[in-house]
């Protein structure tokens, strides 16, 4: 167990991280709960493909400081050793999450805390509070602590960058509140970087179509981001992505069908108690995500008699037929999965076990041995695949964008964990 220091508050807590073997940086975790992984909503977002969207927690409980792996696809581990449950950590143990992040833990007792900084501001709350780390061994947003390795001029350069950036906010807030208006189209020339972990949904701008001005409504921009969070967790495809327009525009009113209708929300709280369990069923296989979101737009488009997770755990063989006949290389390699999916199961040709499917036969006619053909898009184009299988895709994907950011999109429904 560790020892609450002399004034009886929690043991004072500081992750170095180091990513890809860079330097050191180090972060403390004033709150009693603190969660790590890929995704938006964790507190520390570490951008690493290896990682899961809730990768791990730590937690203060009484005077010990504990980490529990929150059912991630590799595992974490505590001095090179795999946790099973709630793990005790000690002072200069080291946390390995992913594949390039790895964390040393120190808990300061008095010594330690009268010689390094805190880092202010609570992580709890709000994204604008959270931290998020990514390649090239810097924290993106918030202030952090002194990094290991680093001289005090740099430091005195650092600050004196981060009071210039203040002074300037000071000025263009100023300036703002004297206009007395806001300006339109302020964000049109920045176009937000796709990662994954992104920063926080800019506000909904005016890009030309015919947007209702009403609260709550979502911009493209949103969309698209979002949707491209997806495809990192059906795909471990690495590549730049580009949605065609008109699919970006179906999604966006998908979503907002779904906003409208009770359906989907129940259908996302029926299938949040069953998120583990079809995970654990569907790795190392297949993503969960494939499964969750097939399930979830399954079961929101209309009645079907059956909820979300018996959906899901009907879908899963099938899927996995298909994944085993076709694969998942690519980011459309997974969306054409989710379209065969909606065609039908594999079929068996002959006495002799050879299977196929009737997608196959069709991507051959019309991709002709070009991988860039090989998308649903391309294929709905060109007649490959009807409205109805078109529409399942883009209801696929809208599901998994609200799954994952319901809040955001004005649902009133946790984030999917899984």
């Amino acid at each position: 167990m560790i020892d609450r220091d002399a004034s009886g508050r929690q043991p004072y807590l500081v992750l170095a991280i180091s990513y890809d073997g860079g330097p050191q940086q180090e972060v403390g975790i004033p709150s009693r709960r603190f969660t790590l992984g890929r995704s938006v909503d964790d507190d520390l977002v570490i951008d690493d493909p290896g990682l899961s969207r809730r990768h791990a927690l730590l937690e203060t409980v009484d005077a010990a400081v504990l980490i529990t792996d929150c059912g991630s696809r590799n595992g974490t581990f505590v001095n090179g050793n795999k946790i099973t449950g709630p793990t005790v950590l000690k002072d200069g143990d080291v946390i390995s999450i992913g594949t390039i992040a790895t964390i040393k833990v120190l808990i300061g007792d008095s010594g330690r805390r009268s010689t390094r900084r805190a880092v202010p501001g609570a992580l709890h709350g709000t994204t604008s509070t959270r931290r998020r780390f990514q390649s090239g061994a810097r924290l993106e947003s918030g202030p952090i602590g002194v990094a290991s390795g680093r001289s005090p001029e740099m430091n005195r350069y650092i600050r004196a960058g981060v009071a210039g950036a203040v002074i300037l906010v000071l000025v263009l807030l100023v300036a703002f509140l004297k206009s007395g208006r806001q300006r339109e189209g302020d964000s049109d020339g920045a176009q937000p970087r796709i990662a994954a972990a992104t920063e926080a949904s800019p506000s909904p701008t005016t890009n030309g179509d015919t947007e209702k001005a009403i609260p709550g409504a979502i911009s493209t921009q949103q969309v698209e981001r979002a949707a491209l969070q997806v495809l990192k967790q059906i795909s471990n495809d690495d590549q730049q992505y580009s949605f065609p327009p008109d699919a970006i525009d179906a999604m966006r009113s998908r979503i907002n069908q779904y906003r409208a209708s009770r359906g989907f929300v129940d259908a996302l709280r029926s299938i949040t108690p069953h998120t583990q369990t079809i995970a654990e069923q569907a790795r190392p296989m297949i993503e969960p995500a494939l499964v969750i979101y097939t399930a979830l737009a399954e079961t929101s488009d209309k009645p079907t008699g059956r909820s979300a997770a018996e959906a899901a755990r009907a879908s899963l063989p099938v899927l996995r037929d298909i994944w085993k006949l076709m694969g998942n290389r690519t980011a459309d390699d997974s969306l054409v999965l989710v379209a065969a999916y909606k065609i039908g199961p594999v079929t068996t040709l002959d006495r002799a076990g050879r299977r196929s499917h009737p997608l196959l036969a069709t991507m051959r006619r019309v991709a002709q041995g070009s991988d860039a053909k090989r998308t649903v898009w391309y294929l709905y184009k060109q007649n490959g695949i009807d409205q109805s299988t078109y529409e399942f895709v883009v209801s696929f994907l809208a599901a998994g964008i609200l799954a994952q950011h319901p809040r955001e999109f004005g649902l009133e429904a946790e984030p999917l964990a899984f």
